[in-house]
């Protein structure tokens, strides 16, 4: 049977420790902490939107549309990963100012050593989806410059597609190059049976002054 004297002593200590905690003084702060119950969503693979969230949510997402412009499904698979990780990112910051509102307390506390793993996770992430992105749509613009995008591979890389599209106008005259070859090597076959059927020219010296008629 549990000990009422304990039990009173443990109801009391847990009401002072209640009355000395501290929290966000602010009514956003508030509204924010009320949601400490659920997970905080930091290691989902998707984004973890709360109502009171949706509008930043739904702001984010189409400035980040507008400005990356994401186009096919892998474009919009390095989209999904970057808006994730740059959600995660925003909330990560908002957690660290409504959890400390003292900076000084930050460092000694397990709660921002996780947050700073979780930062840390999501830059990669953001990094990674960031630069696959950018060459998804380098090498599209590229293939759309291309006189033949159609005989580019759909995964060539950027490289693949230069040397290809650097080639291409090489491709088009090759057959006015190939008349200009065999033209030249037939003036460059007549010259030399031109040159090789003259015969050596014998030299011609003036008359011989003493005999008018050349005769020895």
């Amino acid at each position: 049977m549990p000990d009422p004297i304990a039990s009173a002593a443990r109801a009391a200590v847990n009401i002072a420790n209640s009355r000395l905690s501290t929290g966000p003084k602010s009514d956003e702060g508030k509204a924010r902490v009320s949601q400490n119950a659920r997970k905080h969503g930091l290691a989902s693979r998707v984004c973890a939107v709360s109502d009171a969230e949706r509008p930043d949510f739904d702001q984010l997402s189409s400035d980040l549309r507008a400005q990356l412009a994401p186009d096919g499904v892998l474009e919009e698979i390095c989209f999904r990963q970057i808006l994730h990780a740059a959600w995660n990112l925003d909330r990560i910051s908002r957690f660290e100012a409504d959890l400390f509102p003292d900076p000084a307390s930050q460092f000694a506390s397990p709660d921002y050593a996780l947050l700073l793993r979780y930062r840390a996770a999501h830059e990669r992430s953001l990094y990674r989806a960031t630069a696959e992105l950018r060459k998804l749509q380098t090498a599209r613009a590229l293939r759309a410059a291309s006189p033949d995008p159609a005989a580019i591979p759909p995964m060539a890389d950027s490289k693949t597609v230069v040397n290809h599209a650097a080639a291409a106008p090489l491709a088009a005259i090759e057959p006015q190059l190939r008349a200009m070859r065999v033209e030249t090597s037939y003036f460059n076959a007549q010259y030399r049976a031109a040159k090789q059927s003259q015969s050596p020219a014998s030299p011609v010296g003036p008359p011989d002054s003493r005999n008018p008629h050349g005769a020895a």
